[in-house]
Protein backbone atom coordinates (compact mmCIF):
# COMPACT_ATOMS: atom_id res chain seq x y z
CA UNK A 1 0.00 0.00 0.00
CA UNK A 2 2.79 2.43 0.92
CA UNK A 3 4.40 2.27 -2.48
CA UNK A 4 1.19 2.83 -4.46
CA UNK A 5 1.67 6.54 -3.74
CA UNK A 6 4.07 8.29 -6.15
CA UNK A 7 7.55 8.74 -4.71
CA UNK A 8 7.52 12.52 -4.91
CA UNK A 9 4.27 12.73 -2.97
CA UNK A 10 5.55 10.26 -0.36
CA UNK A 11 8.76 12.25 0.08
CA UNK A 12 6.74 15.42 0.54
CA UNK A 13 4.67 13.74 3.25
CA UNK A 14 7.78 12.54 5.05
CA UNK A 15 9.36 16.00 5.02
CA UNK A 16 6.14 17.54 6.30
CA UNK A 17 5.91 15.07 9.19
CA UNK A 18 9.57 15.59 10.14
CA UNK A 19 9.07 19.37 10.23
CA UNK A 20 6.04 18.93 12.46
CA UNK A 21 7.95 16.71 14.87
CA UNK A 22 10.95 19.02 15.01
CA UNK A 23 8.69 22.01 15.61
CA UNK A 24 6.95 20.23 18.50
CA UNK A 25 8.48 20.90 21.91
CA UNK A 26 8.05 18.10 24.45
CA UNK A 27 9.06 19.35 27.95
CA UNK A 28 11.80 17.36 29.73
CA UNK A 29 11.82 14.70 27.04
CA UNK A 30 13.96 14.01 24.03
CA UNK A 31 12.80 11.97 21.05
CA UNK A 32 15.41 9.48 19.93
CA UNK A 33 16.17 8.95 16.26
CA UNK A 34 14.53 5.52 16.41
CA UNK A 35 11.40 6.93 18.06
CA UNK A 36 11.29 9.71 15.50
CA UNK A 37 11.59 7.25 12.62
CA UNK A 38 8.79 5.08 14.02
CA UNK A 39 6.58 8.12 14.50
CA UNK A 40 7.31 9.33 10.98
CA UNK A 41 6.50 5.90 9.56
CA UNK A 42 3.22 5.70 11.49
CA UNK A 43 2.06 9.19 10.53
CA UNK A 44 3.09 8.78 6.89
CA UNK A 45 1.27 5.44 6.73
CA UNK A 46 -1.91 7.13 7.93
CA UNK A 47 -1.47 9.97 5.46
CA UNK A 48 -0.94 7.48 2.66
CA UNK A 49 -4.10 5.62 3.67
CA UNK A 50 -6.12 8.83 3.50
CA UNK A 51 -4.65 9.72 0.12
CA UNK A 52 -5.41 6.27 -1.25
CA UNK A 53 -8.99 6.50 0.01
CA UNK A 54 -9.35 9.88 -1.67
CA UNK A 55 -7.89 8.55 -4.91
CA UNK A 56 -10.28 5.60 -4.80
CA UNK A 57 -13.23 7.94 -4.32
CA UNK A 58 -12.04 10.03 -7.27
CA UNK A 59 -11.71 6.93 -9.47
CA UNK A 60 -15.26 5.92 -8.58
CA UNK A 61 -16.56 9.43 -9.35
CA UNK A 62 -14.67 9.55 -12.63
CA UNK A 63 -16.09 6.17 -13.66
CA UNK A 64 -19.62 7.35 -12.86
CA UNK A 65 -19.25 10.57 -14.85
CA UNK A 66 -17.72 8.75 -17.83
CA UNK A 67 -20.58 6.26 -17.72
CA UNK A 68 -23.11 9.12 -17.86
CA UNK A 69 -21.27 10.69 -20.77
CA UNK A 70 -21.20 7.42 -22.69
CA UNK A 71 -24.58 5.81 -22.01
CA UNK A 72 -26.80 8.84 -22.56
CA UNK A 73 -28.45 8.67 -19.13
CA UNK A 74 -28.26 12.45 -18.88
CA UNK A 75 -31.65 13.91 -19.73
CA UNK A 76 -33.03 17.45 -19.91
CA UNK A 77 -36.24 18.70 -18.34
CA UNK A 78 -37.81 22.07 -19.11
CA UNK A 79 -39.59 24.53 -16.84
CA UNK A 80 -41.82 27.24 -18.33
CA UNK A 81 -41.09 30.94 -17.97
CA UNK A 82 -44.37 32.85 -17.99
CA UNK A 83 -45.50 36.40 -18.75
CA UNK A 84 -47.18 37.55 -15.55
CA UNK A 85 -49.45 39.93 -17.46
CA UNK A 86 -51.26 37.48 -19.72
CA UNK A 87 -50.05 34.08 -18.45
CA UNK A 88 -48.46 33.04 -21.75
CA UNK A 89 -45.32 30.92 -21.87
CA UNK A 90 -42.49 33.03 -23.30
CA UNK A 91 -39.62 30.61 -22.78
CA UNK A 92 -38.28 27.58 -20.95
CA UNK A 93 -35.25 26.86 -18.81
CA UNK A 94 -33.35 23.67 -19.63
CA UNK A 95 -32.44 21.67 -16.52
CA UNK A 96 -30.14 18.65 -16.48
CA UNK A 97 -31.45 15.44 -14.93
CA UNK A 98 -29.55 12.23 -14.16
CA UNK A 99 -31.38 8.90 -14.31
CA UNK A 100 -28.70 6.75 -12.79
CA UNK A 101 -27.31 5.69 -9.43
CA UNK A 102 -26.44 7.10 -7.01
CA UNK A 103 -29.45 9.38 -6.70
CA UNK A 104 -28.28 12.94 -6.09
CA UNK A 105 -29.04 16.47 -7.21
CA UNK A 106 -27.74 17.83 -10.53
CA UNK A 107 -25.65 20.33 -8.57
CA UNK A 108 -23.87 17.43 -6.84
CA UNK A 109 -23.23 15.68 -10.15
CA UNK A 110 -21.64 18.78 -11.64
CA UNK A 111 -19.64 19.50 -8.47
CA UNK A 112 -18.23 15.96 -8.46
CA UNK A 113 -17.41 16.19 -12.16
CA UNK A 114 -15.33 19.29 -11.45
CA UNK A 115 -13.35 17.51 -8.73
CA UNK A 116 -12.11 14.91 -11.24
CA UNK A 117 -11.53 17.28 -14.15
CA UNK A 118 -14.67 16.39 -16.10
CA UNK A 119 -16.76 19.44 -15.30
CA UNK A 120 -16.52 20.96 -18.77
CA UNK A 121 -17.32 17.65 -20.49
CA UNK A 122 -20.45 17.12 -18.38
CA UNK A 123 -21.57 20.72 -18.86
CA UNK A 124 -21.15 20.43 -22.62
CA UNK A 125 -23.12 17.17 -22.66
CA UNK A 126 -25.99 18.89 -20.85
CA UNK A 127 -25.90 21.83 -23.26
CA UNK A 128 -25.91 19.56 -26.30
CA UNK A 129 -28.87 17.61 -24.92
CA UNK A 130 -30.77 20.88 -24.40
CA UNK A 131 -30.09 22.62 -27.73
CA UNK A 132 -30.83 19.38 -29.58
CA UNK A 133 -34.48 20.08 -28.76
CA UNK A 134 -34.40 23.74 -29.77
CA UNK A 135 -35.97 22.97 -33.15
CA UNK A 136 -39.01 21.57 -31.33
CA UNK A 137 -39.52 24.74 -29.31
CA UNK A 138 -42.34 27.00 -30.57
CA UNK A 139 -40.87 29.80 -32.65
CA UNK A 140 -42.03 32.60 -30.34
CA UNK A 141 -40.20 31.15 -27.31
CA UNK A 142 -36.62 31.23 -26.09
CA UNK A 143 -34.59 28.57 -24.32
CA UNK A 144 -32.50 29.48 -21.27
CA UNK A 145 -29.42 27.30 -20.73
CA UNK A 146 -26.99 27.40 -17.81
CA UNK A 147 -23.41 28.21 -18.77
CA UNK A 148 -20.38 28.59 -16.51
CA UNK A 149 -18.10 31.60 -17.08
CA UNK A 150 -15.23 29.25 -17.99
CA UNK A 151 -17.21 27.52 -20.70
CA UNK A 152 -18.53 30.86 -21.92
CA UNK A 153 -15.03 31.80 -23.05
CA UNK A 154 -14.20 28.45 -24.68
CA UNK A 155 -14.30 27.88 -28.48
CA UNK A 156 -16.34 24.71 -27.90
CA UNK A 157 -19.34 26.81 -26.90
CA UNK A 158 -19.06 28.89 -30.07
CA UNK A 159 -18.96 25.70 -32.13
CA UNK A 160 -22.13 24.49 -30.40
CA UNK A 161 -23.91 27.81 -30.94
CA UNK A 162 -22.94 27.73 -34.60
CA UNK A 163 -25.09 24.63 -35.01
CA UNK A 164 -28.32 26.28 -33.77
CA UNK A 165 -30.15 29.60 -33.80
CA UNK A 166 -28.40 31.66 -31.09
CA UNK A 167 -31.08 34.37 -31.20
CA UNK A 168 -33.42 31.90 -29.51
CA UNK A 169 -31.02 31.24 -26.64
CA UNK A 170 -30.52 32.92 -23.28
CA UNK A 171 -27.19 32.08 -21.67
CA UNK A 172 -27.67 31.97 -17.92
CA UNK A 173 -24.81 32.59 -15.48
CA UNK A 174 -25.49 31.82 -11.85
CA UNK A 175 -24.72 34.30 -9.08
CA UNK A 176 -22.52 31.65 -7.47
CA UNK A 177 -20.20 31.45 -10.48
CA UNK A 178 -16.81 33.00 -9.80
CA UNK A 179 -15.59 35.26 -12.59
CA UNK A 180 -11.85 35.92 -12.54
CA UNK A 181 -11.62 38.07 -15.69
CA UNK A 182 -14.69 40.24 -16.09
CA UNK A 183 -13.18 42.04 -19.06
CA UNK A 184 -12.76 38.84 -21.02
CA UNK A 185 -16.24 37.58 -20.14
CA UNK A 186 -17.80 40.93 -21.07
CA UNK A 187 -15.98 40.83 -24.42
CA UNK A 188 -17.36 37.36 -25.13
CA UNK A 189 -20.87 38.35 -24.04
CA UNK A 190 -20.83 41.34 -26.38
CA UNK A 191 -19.72 39.11 -29.25
CA UNK A 192 -22.48 36.61 -28.50
CA UNK A 193 -25.01 39.40 -28.52
CA UNK A 194 -23.98 40.27 -32.06
CA UNK A 195 -25.14 36.74 -32.96
CA UNK A 196 -28.48 37.38 -31.29
CA UNK A 197 -27.96 35.48 -28.04
CA UNK A 198 -28.98 37.08 -24.75
CA UNK A 199 -27.52 36.94 -21.23
CA UNK A 200 -29.25 36.28 -17.92
CA UNK A 201 -27.85 36.52 -14.40
CA UNK A 202 -29.37 33.89 -12.11
CA UNK A 203 -29.93 34.15 -8.33
CA UNK A 204 -29.94 37.96 -8.30
CA UNK A 205 -30.27 39.12 -4.71
CA UNK A 206 -28.54 36.08 -3.22
CA UNK A 207 -25.24 37.88 -2.62
CA UNK A 208 -22.74 40.52 -3.64
CA UNK A 209 -21.44 38.55 -6.63
CA UNK A 210 -24.76 38.85 -8.46
CA UNK A 211 -24.67 42.64 -8.11
CA UNK A 212 -21.20 42.78 -9.62
CA UNK A 213 -22.26 40.39 -12.40
CA UNK A 214 -25.19 42.71 -13.18
CA UNK A 215 -23.17 45.92 -13.12
CA UNK A 216 -20.31 44.64 -15.27
CA UNK A 217 -22.11 42.33 -17.70
CA UNK A 218 -25.38 44.29 -18.08
CA UNK A 219 -27.63 41.26 -18.62
CA UNK A 220 -30.79 41.18 -20.70
CA UNK A 221 -32.60 39.25 -17.96
CA UNK A 222 -32.22 39.31 -14.18
CA UNK A 223 -33.55 36.24 -12.41
CA UNK A 224 -34.58 36.94 -8.82
CA UNK A 225 -33.31 34.44 -6.29
CA UNK A 226 -35.99 32.23 -4.78
CA UNK A 227 -35.22 33.68 -1.34
CA UNK A 228 -36.72 36.98 -2.51
CA UNK A 229 -39.82 35.37 -4.01
CA UNK A 230 -40.81 32.99 -1.23
CA UNK A 231 -43.68 34.50 0.83
CA UNK A 232 -42.93 37.90 -0.68
CA UNK A 233 -46.48 39.11 0.05
CA UNK A 234 -45.75 38.84 3.79
CA UNK A 235 -42.51 40.85 3.83
CA UNK A 236 -42.67 44.62 3.13
CA UNK A 237 -38.86 44.96 3.28
CA UNK A 238 -38.32 42.39 0.53
CA UNK A 239 -41.09 44.00 -1.48
CA UNK A 240 -39.13 47.27 -1.43
CA UNK A 241 -36.00 45.43 -2.56
CA UNK A 242 -37.78 43.63 -5.40
CA UNK A 243 -39.40 46.89 -6.54
CA UNK A 244 -35.97 48.56 -6.56
CA UNK A 245 -34.46 45.72 -8.62
CA UNK A 246 -37.35 45.90 -11.08
CA UNK A 247 -36.92 49.67 -11.43
CA UNK A 248 -33.16 49.30 -11.85
CA UNK A 249 -33.64 46.60 -14.48
CA UNK A 250 -36.05 48.81 -16.39
CA UNK A 251 -33.48 51.62 -16.46
CA UNK A 252 -30.97 49.13 -17.89
CA UNK A 253 -33.47 47.89 -20.50
CA UNK A 254 -33.48 44.47 -18.85
CA UNK A 255 -36.37 42.24 -17.83
CA UNK A 256 -36.88 40.58 -14.43
CA UNK A 257 -37.82 36.93 -13.98
CA UNK A 258 -38.94 35.83 -10.51
CA UNK A 259 -37.92 32.25 -9.71
CA UNK A 260 -39.71 29.96 -7.28
CA UNK A 261 -43.22 31.36 -7.71
CA UNK A 262 -45.54 28.91 -5.95
CA UNK A 263 -48.65 30.75 -4.75
CA UNK A 264 -51.22 33.16 -6.22
CA UNK A 265 -50.33 35.63 -3.47
CA UNK A 266 -46.69 35.72 -4.58
CA UNK A 267 -47.80 36.08 -8.19
CA UNK A 268 -50.07 39.03 -7.44
CA UNK A 269 -47.41 40.78 -5.35
CA UNK A 270 -44.72 40.35 -8.01
CA UNK A 271 -46.96 41.80 -10.70
CA UNK A 272 -47.68 44.82 -8.53
CA UNK A 273 -43.97 45.43 -8.01
CA UNK A 274 -43.18 45.62 -11.71
CA UNK A 275 -41.83 42.10 -12.25
CA UNK A 276 -42.77 40.98 -15.76
CA UNK A 277 -41.96 37.26 -15.84
CA UNK A 278 -42.15 34.31 -13.47
CA UNK A 279 -40.97 30.74 -13.14
CA UNK A 280 -41.94 28.16 -10.54
CA UNK A 281 -44.24 25.33 -9.52
CA UNK A 282 -47.29 27.59 -9.80
CA UNK A 283 -46.79 27.52 -13.57
CA UNK A 284 -45.29 24.07 -13.94
CA UNK A 285 -42.64 21.69 -12.65
CA UNK A 286 -39.70 20.64 -14.83
CA UNK A 287 -41.09 18.29 -17.47
CA UNK A 288 -40.84 17.36 -21.12
CA UNK A 289 -40.61 20.17 -23.63
CA UNK A 290 -44.11 19.42 -24.97
CA UNK A 291 -45.62 19.64 -21.49
CA UNK A 292 -43.66 22.76 -20.50
CA UNK A 293 -44.94 24.62 -23.55
CA UNK A 294 -48.46 23.23 -23.81
CA UNK A 295 -50.18 26.42 -22.56
CA UNK A 296 -48.74 28.38 -25.47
Amino acid sequence: MLYSIPGTRLATLQRRVVRQIVATKVPNRRISAAQRDRLVARVVKEQVRLLEERDERHRAIRDRILCVLEDGSLRVAFQPIVDLVDGSVVGVEALARFRTEPVRSPAQWFAEARTVGLGRELELAALRAAVAQLRRLPSQMFMSINVSPKLLTRPTLWTLLGEVSPERLVLEITEHSRIAEYGRVREVVDSLRTLGARLAIDDVGAGFASLKHVLVLEPDLMKLDISLTRDLHLDPARQLLVASIASFASEMSAAVVAEGVETPEELKTLGGLGVRYGQGYLFGRPASLARATRSA
